[in-house]
């Protein structure tokens, strides 16, 4: 009885001494410092940059319409975009206007040859942007041109073997001819509806 007693009187003590006290100093430490750890890992930021979203359509760009005069298109698009590189349209064909350049992106200010300057057009390159793009027929810039074609309405290809773009591909829909995707080597690098460049 004395030696049962005895043992448990000592496996209590050894669980008491193992078990740290709420009053210990350095428990309690302990405890706040791991808090603050996961409190500070949770409240981090995330370090992804979140870009914009620019969604193109044939008579469209950033939700200002095509057509739209070019004071307002301009005021229009910068608030939505930024401020813009701008250029003086080349006027190959007779046109004036302005192009108006953010990144790969660009859109057109023309009065493509006669009446007043409006916002008329714009092109798309591939490569680094801090935009996304949302585009027709939810193509992608980078691409293969055959997937292009499986998305885009009664798609029409042609290589061009003249001109400066000779070599190119283009796909175009007889639904909306002027939006044009344009390939190199299979991959699509640009997409534009009426793009002002000189051909």
């Amino acid at each position: 009885m004395i030696s049962r007693t005895v043992v448990l009187a000592v496996a209590a003590v050894a669980v008491t001494g193992c078990t740290p006290s709420a009053d210990d100093p350095t428990a309690a430490a302990s405890r706040v410092s791991q808090a603050a750890a996961r409190a500070t890992t949770s409240a981090a930021p995330s370090t992804t940059p979140v870009r914009k979203v620019v969604v193109l359509r044939a008579e469209q760009v950033a939700g200002v319409p095509v057509g739209t005069p070019q004071d307002e298109a301009r005021r229009r698009l910068t608030a939505a975009l930024g401020r813009p590189r701008e250029s003086v349209l080349p006027g190959c064909y007779g046109e004036q206007g302005q192009a108006l350049r953010w990144g790969t992106v660009t859109a057109y200010l023309s009065n493509r040859g006669q009446g007043p300057v409006v916002l008329s057009g714009w092109a798309v390159l591939a490569g680094p942007s801090s935009y996304r793009f949302d585009l027709p027929y939810g193509t992608s810039l980078g691409s293969d041109l055959s997937e292009v074609e499986e998305r885009v309405p009664h798609p029409q290809r042609e290589l061009l073997d003249e001109g400066p773009r000779s070599g190119a591909t283009v796909v175009r829909t007889a639904d909306v001819p002027e939006l044009l995707w344009w390939g190199d080597a299979e991959v699509l690098t640009e997409l534009s509806f009426r793009d002002e460049e000189c051909d």
